[in-house]
């Protein structure tokens, strides 16, 4: 089966110097070099696109495309040469691609073309497995409690799918599951739910609350972050998952470049 390949594109600023630009001499195509980042000792790192290629177990591989500044002499990135230059590193990277912007990458583009870039949600379902996973490595133990916050209530059978799916390699561990709704007048969310609610009984005799947003008072700030210590929590509402997995990236990026500079 085609591995799948997400391509990140980030920016870089300018002060890196002139060997940081997309184009140097005005007869020159702009260009864009991306690479392969790989998982090791809780930092990634950049690895040959043979190598990352050859890895059948690493699920959804992450390639990352520096935007460096178009020309160190003259003008800006125009939005037209700039989707070429990401057109052509998205059809040189192999499998089954997909896209991310930075925030600082989108900007630099109209925002009516800015979705064509956003990534499918299978995408993000599994960058969000991803993230998960190196949040449990990270923290070398386990989540015993899953928080679960839908959004939009026609959208409650597809995000209770993904949330089965995403919860499969933790739910033997997990002693608590809370989902989070807005309620709908005359409708009873457990009845609408049931056949996913079920699910998790049987399967793990795990009894799913059900709350309605605003029916509990929240944790102080302190305590909130130490219980979120061991929780599995995914958020539904509005674009969360989507800025989740855009902050997972940037901090792949990061953490790259930390382990260059040790």
């Amino acid at each position: 089966m085609e591995h799948g390949t997400i391509v990140y594109y980030y920016p870089v600023k300018e002060s890196a110097g002139e060997s940081c630009v997309a184009k140097k001499h005005w007869w020159q195509a702009a260009r864009l070099m991306p690479f392969y980042l790989s998982q090791e000792n809780g930092f990634s790192q950049s690895v040959p696109e043979q190598q990352i290629c050859e890895d059948d177990e690493r699920g959804l591989h992450i390639c990352v495309c520096p935007v460096p500044v178009f020309y160190y002499k003259k003008r800006s990135w125009n939005p037209q040469t700039l989707c070429e230059a990401m057109e052509t590193v998205l059809y040189q990277t192999e499998g089954m691609t997909d896209t991310c912007l930075a925030s600082g990458v989108e900007k630099l583009l109209p925002e009516e073309i800015r979705p064509r870039w956003h990534p499918r949600m299978e995408t993000l379902k599994q960058l969000t497995a991803q993230q998960l996973a190196q949040k449990k490595k990270e923290q070398g133990g386990y989540f015993d409690k899953a928080v679960v916050r839908l959004g939009n209530g026609q959208d409650a059978e597809w995000q209770m799918e993904m949330t089965w799916e995403l919860l499969q390699p933790y739910l033997e561990k997990i002693n608590q599951c809370v989902i989070w709704y807005n309620p709908t007048p005359g409708i009873d969310i457990r009845e609408e739910l049931s056949v996913f609610l079920d699910d998790y009984y049987y399967e793990y005799g795990l009894v799913a609350e059900t709350r309605e947003y605003g029916t509990v008072h929240s944790l102080s700030a302190a305590s909130r972050e130490q219980a979120q210590n061991h929780e599995l929590c995914l958020d539904f509402r509005k674009d969360n998952l989507y800025r989740s997995a855009l902050k997972y990236l940037d901090t792949m990026v990061k953490n790259r470049y930390y382990k260059l500079v040790k």
